[in-house]
């Protein structure tokens, strides 16, 4: 009987020991997570991993384009547009 309840509490400190690095684990990994405030990309980084970096904020992206006086004449602003880049199939939609 003693040894069956020795063996009982050996087997609930080995279940504590367990829970304990489960915690010991989600704690170094919430640490090791960087949670953003928005959706970005990460533009620079100056530091090393941990520390701080400098975060585009992709809903604030403009692109300041120059027209010939000629067309810029015609474009009314807040006109729709749209940019065509070598690197994408297909037109990004714009506003003048």
């Amino acid at each position: 009987m003693q040894g069956a309840l020795a063996h009982l509490d050996s087997a609930v400190c080995g279940v504590d020991a367990a829970n304990a690095l489960v915690a010991q684990i989600e704690t170094q990994m919430a640490d090791a997570t960087s949670t953003a405030p928005t959706l970005g990309r990460i533009l620079y980084r100056l530091a090393q991993p941990g520390e701080v970096l400098t975060l585009l904020d992709l809903s604030q992206v403009y692109m300041e384009i120059f027209l010939p006086a000629h067309q810029a004449m015609r474009t009314g602003l807040g006109a729709e547009a749209r940019i065509h880049l070598d690197s994408i199939p297909y037109a990004l939609p714009a506003y003048t």
